[in-house]
């Protein structure tokens, strides 16, 4: 390669990473703001943990770091460590939408087997008495069409009735979150039956079917929740099998209906466009759920 070669190239990667430096400083933060805060307080907390604390996962360990249940340990000196069905607290961890290995007896999560977008949708009309699924051959209206596989983010909208449908996918009516000029999701943790927080998150319609948030906030369940829909949410997650994890949920602001539209038992968060002393408190309010699991010798959240 000649000099002059070497040096073009040069000034054009120097040029790449000039062009926006705003953005990747911006990167930057959002990379250590998501991984030093947690271990700053596991190495604070940890000396000072009135005993040894530790939450076995089978058959592996999370395997990305920003998994929710690793930054709620971090921060509740709480140890992580592979575990066998013999051990306790057991917390069944397998990203999958159908579970391929079987979940030894009594381990969290372990009766979450199935969250495909059609169970999900089975369950809600089984606890709420509706649902968004409709019959696309049939429907007059706007329909989403959107793959079964959990976290596929892949969403279309197409105009009902249809005349053929596509193997894989389900049909629900398109439901109009929206708040002005942007769309209105809730994130709703679940812990045990107990709603720890919800996290209001708002995005632009162009990236309607995209995990990205322009902005979110933490806020009291109550706020956005009634106590009829707080209990629903305790009955549907006992149907569902999920003890731990994390709802997607938007209300129709032309009936005033909530819709769970989806149900995590592995989440990665909280939002990273949460303020970052939002996320602390976001992370604090589940492990504070979480602790109930040392209460009782057999490692199950006491009543």
């Amino acid at each position: 390669m000649s000099v002059a070669t070497h040096d073009r190239r040069l000034a054009a990667r120097f040029g790449r990473f000039m062009k926006e430096p705003g953005k990747r400083l911006h990167a930057y933060w959002l990379m250590l703001r998501g991984a030093v805060p947690y271990h700053v307080a596991y190495a604070l907390r940890r000396p000072f943990a009135p005993e040894p604390r530790t939450l076995h996962f089978f058959p592996g360990l999370p395997a990305q770091s920003n998994s929710t249940i690793l930054r709620v340990c971090k921060v509740r000196g709480i140890r992580v460590a592979v575990g066998t069905p013999d051990n306790r607290p057991l917390m069944y961890w397998e990203d999958e939408t159908v579970n391929r290995t079987p979940a030894p007896p009594g381990a969290l999560n372990g009766a979450c087997t199935d969250i495909r977008k059609s169970t999900v949708d089975r369950v809600h009309r089984e606890v709420f008495g509706y649902s968004a699924a409709i019959d696309p051959f049939v429907f007059d209206g706007a329909i989403v069409e959107k793959s079964e596989e959990n976290a596929a983010r892949d969403g279309v909208i197409l105009a009902g009735p249809l005349a053929s449908t596509r193997p894989g996918k389900v049909y629900q009516r398109l439901i109009s979150n929206n708040r002005g000029d942007v769309l209105e999701e809730l994130r709703i943790a679940v812990v045990f039956g107990t709603i720890p927080h919800v996290v209001i998150c708002w995005k632009a319609a162009a990236v309607r079917f995209v995990r990205i948030a322009n902005r979110a906030g933490l806020v009291e369940p109550s706020k956005v929740l009634s106590a009829g829909e707080m209990e629903r949410i305790a009955a549907f997650c006992a149907a569902l099998g999920l003890d731990c994890g994390e709802l997607d949920a938007i209300r129709d602001p032309a009936d005033g209906r909530l819709y769970i539209l989806d149900a995590n038992k592995t989440p990665i968060g909280p939002a990273r466009v949460l303020p970052l002393w939002q996320t602390l408190r976001s992370v604090a309010l589940i492990g504070q759920a979480l602790d109930r699991l040392w209460l009782r010798p057999d490692g199950r959240p006491s009543s």
